[in-house]
């Protein structure tokens, strides 16, 4: 099983993987994978794991290819600094509508935030048997929205401020602004 790849096409020498297949972009078919680099223990240098979120029994472990870090590229340089970027988002133990048993089993399959358990895709859902994640994921999907549809208001909100305030000081300015007097005309006589 160690040549086993993900991969959606080979690639010739030399050429780049678009960005779509950044999983860390958050687009694409990788993002319901869940990716993790590794040092191996036994010096055979660095290994990736790669499994669909919500799959107990898929694992593809391997050593790294050019492809991986070329096709994880934000997840193998998080890798490379020491930092974990495997789960950014929101975490689901940070949601109240969780509790705390849901969320270990959500964790045991690879799932550890809000944003992936609103793309776990629906052969994921049907062949996880757990009962309810159907509704979980359409939970967290309804969650990101409103958190979006917030923002999006907050947002809104601040740049109406930041006109108000900057109208204000406009007719501040224009107050003080110093008027030139009006000329006095004198009036020529009417000629005859």
């Amino acid at each position: 099983m160690e040549n086993v790849s993900f991969a959606p096409a080979p690639t010739a020498p030399g050429m780049q993987l678009p960005e779509v297949y950044d999983s860390t972009a958050g687009r694409g078919m990788d993002q319901n994978l869940d990716v993790r680099f590794y040092r191996n223990p036994r010096g055979e240098g660095d290994r990736v794991t790669i499994s669909p979120r919500g799959d107990l029994h898929l694992v593809v472990d391997r050593i790294v290819t050019e492809d991986d870090k070329q096709r994880f590229a934000g997840l193998w340089a998080a890798y490379e600094e020491g930092r974990d970027a495997s789960a950014e988002g929101t975490p689901l133990s940070e949601v109240t509508w969780l509790d705390p048993a849901t969320v270990a089993m959500l964790s045991a399959r690879r799932v550890f935030t809000v944003e992936q358990l609103a793309n776990i895709n629906e052969t994921a859902v049907e062949q996880s048997g757990i009962m309810g994640l159907g509704y979980l994921r359409q939970a967290a999907q309804t969650h990101l929205e409103r958190t979006a549809r917030a923002l999006g208001l907050d947002t809104i909100l601040g740049n109406q401020q930041k006109l108000m305030d900057r109208i204000q000081e406009l007719e501040n300015a224009l107050a003080e602004t110093p008027r030139p007097a009006a000329a006095k005309t004198a009036r020529q006589p009417a000629k005859k």
